[in-house]
């Protein structure tokens, strides 16, 4: 059962705005006397939680996202059986995946689309099963529909203002991602540290996420951190005054502000500041 595509349709939305894919099993006859078959499913739906461009390796560690059940079907097919899934909302890309497991079981799993907004998805699929390939001769199918429920979280941005005023910056867990913070050291994914921002001392630098994070600041790493006064913190903002550089030198570069979300599962994000008299 579920052996192979046997035709792969493109998705233009216009022409099929529902469709996610059409496959082959193995199963189903084409008699006239064409049984009806009933679907049972664990879980009961399909769930996934996420946050909003969560890309393997690009801004998290965590598996790519997928939501899977697994099922049953009754009676087994003896012959080809089509199976066309129809999802009442585009909040799936790519073709399902569907294997055996042996017996009448199968699993399914589809892969969200994580450029969905942040926000909860909730709807259902149909599964509709067919005598042949070209999807005009169905079956009579009981317990097809599976609600899903798509949980999306907010990707972690930081913009910041200096003296009040906008600064056009904005660094998120896919850009200027920090990876893990060792001691004094910084891991940035990919290998490079964000462009630096300039700034003079005596400004006041504030910084505003868009989730609950744990704050990096310069003060908190070597060789200047005894420069700075410790900046002023919540779960979402950070404000600080940019320090002086050392009597004699004419600025301080590299000074990095982290934002590391406190619910795990992303990347943290990395602004520079350079200091300049």
């Amino acid at each position: 059962m579920f052996t192979r595509p046997a035709l792969r349709l493109a998705r233009p939305l216009a022409l099929l705005p529902l469709l996610l894919g059409l496959f082959a099993c193995g199963g189903g006859g084409g008699s006239s006397a064409a049984p009806a078959f009933t679907l049972h499913f664990t879980p009961g739906q399909l769930t996934a939680q996420f946050f909003h461009n969560q890309t393997y390796l690009q801004n998290t560690y965590a598996n790519p996202v997928t939501a899977g059940v697994t099922g049953t079907i009754d009676p087994l097919p003896s012959g080809t059986l089509y199976v066309l899934i129809v999802v009442d909302a585009p909040v799936f890309v790519g073709d399902p995946a569907v294997s055996v497991l042996g017996g009448n079981a199968f699993s399914l799993s589809l892969t969200p689309d994580t450029n969905l907004a942040a926000g909860t998805y909730t709807g259902n699929l149909t599964i509709q099963l067919f005598q042949d390939a070209t999807a005009t001769n169905p079956y009579s199918v009981t317990g097809g529909t599976l609600p899903y429920t798509l949980t999306v979280d907010p990707e972690l941005t930081v913009t910041a203002t200096i003296d009040g005023v906008p600064a056009g910056v904005v660094f998120s867990s896919s850009n200027t991602a920090v990876t893990s913070i060792n001691g004094s050291t910084i891991y940035w994914n990919p290998a490079q540290p964000a462009a630096a921002v300039d700034l003079t001392p005596g400004q006041v630098l504030e910084l505003q996420a868009s989730v609950p994070v744990t704050w990096y600041s310069p003060d908190q790493f070597y060789p200047y951190g005894y420069l700075w006064q410790a900046p002023t913190v919540t779960a979402t903002t950070l404000t600080q005054t940019i320090a002086a550089p050392p009597s004699g030198t004419t600025g301080i570069t590299g000074n990095a502000y982290i934002a590391v979300p406190t619910a795990g599962g992303q990347f943290g994000a990395g602004l520079i500041v350079d200091i300049h008299t």
